[in-house]
């Protein structure tokens, strides 16, 4: 399965200082070389994104699939994620 809406959901996020960064889970298993672009912009009301004020694209780099209720913690620094659960991690 592609990744698509509802293929993941956020739960958390930091916008303060040095802990800028957030996390989402796997609701859907996401295939190796699959990408999420994450885009920081305004929605108009027709749906498409009036303004953009930053974007990164998130790739499952590795060999194999991860599967569905895995955390994925970003920071700030962007790639890659830091592995769950990492003690620096100040979400």
């Amino acid at each position: 399965m592609a990744v698509a809406a509802g293929s993941i959901a956020f739960v958390a996020f930091s916008f303060h200082n040095s802990a800028e960064g957030f996390a989402f889970v796997t609701l859907n298993p996401i295939q190796p070389g699959e990408s999420i672009r994450f885009v920081d912009g305004a929605l108009a009301t027709s749906g498409s994104f009036s303004g953009v004020g930053g974007q990164m694209v998130w790739t499952n780099t590795g060999s194999a699939a991860i599967p569905a209720g895995q955390l994925r913690p970003v920071d700030n620094r962007g790639f890659p994620p830091r592995p769950c659960c990492d003690s620096r991690l100040r979400l």
